[in-house]
């Protein structure tokens, strides 16, 4: 796979490497580019319908409605995590 050029990062992208890591079963890797993705959006309210509207697509390959509601919890825990929140003083 070609190297990914910080330059030419965008969501869309991020987000459909991160379903090829879902499909190979790469849970982790698909974990924290969903996360890039995420990060990447100007408006991170539209995430979540994108990632929904894209279940279709997975699940040509096999991934189940089970397995893609597996993802997102563990995506939403990633996202949310504690110890990313930053602290003001």
């Amino acid at each position: 796979m070609k190297s990914w050029d910080n330059n030419d990062e965008n969501e869309s992208t991020a987000m459909n490497i991160a379903h090829l890591y879902l499909v190979k079963g790469n849970t982790e890797q698909a974990v924290e580019m969903y996360k890039r993705s995420y990060d990447l959006l100007e408006n991170r309210d539209s995430f979540w319908k994108y990632y929904d509207e894209d279940f279709q697509s997975v699940a040509k390959y096999g991934i189940t409605k089970e397995a893609y509601d597996k993802m997102r919890e563990q995506i939403d825990h990633r996202i949310y995590k504690p110890n990313d929140k930053k602290e003001d003083n």
